[in-house]
């Protein structure tokens, strides 16, 4: 189910879509009709609230009553609810990579505020996504972390993992915040979160020959080596060892795995910092309130 495919090149001429028009976001979806009525009237009263703080600071002009000028306070207030429905279903998040002294275990991502990329808005949920979204200055970049095959769906998850949040929880917000029912491979065949997965011993799906064993043994060395690259930061050397890790051992294991998905998060902060490099930030610099940075 997309965020939005509610035909953001309505107007534009036939096989055209420019992300850099206005007309873009206007037309993404808001789900009016999927919407409770409580949601409908805590979001009306909020776009008549900043039409009113509008016309306070003059917006509107002079203060005239004139059928125009109202014409013009209801046109600009219904344009804020239309918008405040559409940034609850298509908004996104911006972040901040920040590494503290240096240290990946203290990598973190910090939410920095949010905006509409009308282009990500076709993007489709999954609980375990194949993409990741990573933001670079006032851009949205897409980058893989498993193989797609020809004809396969490209997806990125709207702020839920399987791993990190039970089913339920997910169910819930796919269908409270974006009005759809989530059938992922994760959903369907309800995996558990991480932390059922450690104690559980990997499964494989081919037989364990000795050349199969083998090769479990020299990935598990990259693997190694890789996050003692991660260790040193050195992003350049960790990124194609964890890349072939996960590239052959996601044919040879039973998903979910613990190990893989450790390799994965792994290779996501690999992509984070790789992507806009990383701003360290030392021990006396971190702002007051920033409880996301790990201490």
């Amino acid at each position: 189910m997309s965020q939005t495919q509610s035909s953001a090149s309505e107007g534009l001429e036939a096989g055209q879509f420019d992300p850099t028009s206005y007309r873009s976001v206007h037309n993404l979806a808001v789900n009016s009709d999927k919407r409770n009525f409580e949601d409908l009237l805590k979001k009306t009263t909020e776009a008549i609230f900043m039409s009113k703080c509008l016309k306070f600071n003059g917006f509107f002009g002079n203060s005239s009553s004139s059928n125009s000028d109202l014409r013009m306070e209801v046109f600009v207030s219904s344009l804020l609810l239309k918008h405040l429905q559409t940034v609850s279903t298509n908004g996104l998040e911006i972040a901040e990579c920040i590494l503290k002294n240096n240290d990946i275990t203290k990598f973190d991502i910090i939410p920095i505020g949010g905006a509409i990329f009308p282009t990500m808005s076709f993007f489709n949920h999954s609980c375990y996504p194949n993409a990741m979204r990573i933001g670079y200055q006032n851009h949205q970049i897409v980058r893989m972390i498993r193989k797609v095959p020809k004809g396969g769906e490209i997806n990125i998850d709207y702020g839920f993992d399987f791993y990190a949040t039970p089913i339920e929880y997910r169910a819930k917000r796919a269908a409270t915040n974006y009005h759809f029912k989530c059938e992922c491979c994760a959903c369907a065949n309800k995996w558990p979160v991480y932390d059922k997965l450690v104690d559980r011993p990997p499964q494989y799906v081919k037989k364990l020959t000795p050349e199969v064993t083998m090769e479990i043994a020299r990935q598990a060395s990259n693997y190694q080596h890789a996050m003692e690259a991660l260790v040193r930061l050195d992003i350049n050397r960790a990124i194609p060892l964890l890349g072939e890790y996960l590239s052959v051992m996601e044919e040879m294991i039973v998903h979910p795995d613990a190990r893989y998905l450790d390799a994965e998060e792994a290779y996501k902060q690999c992509l984070w910092l790789e992507n806009r490099g990383f701003k360290v930030l030392r021990a006396n610099q971190i702002p007051k309130g920033l409880s996301g940075v790990s201490k």
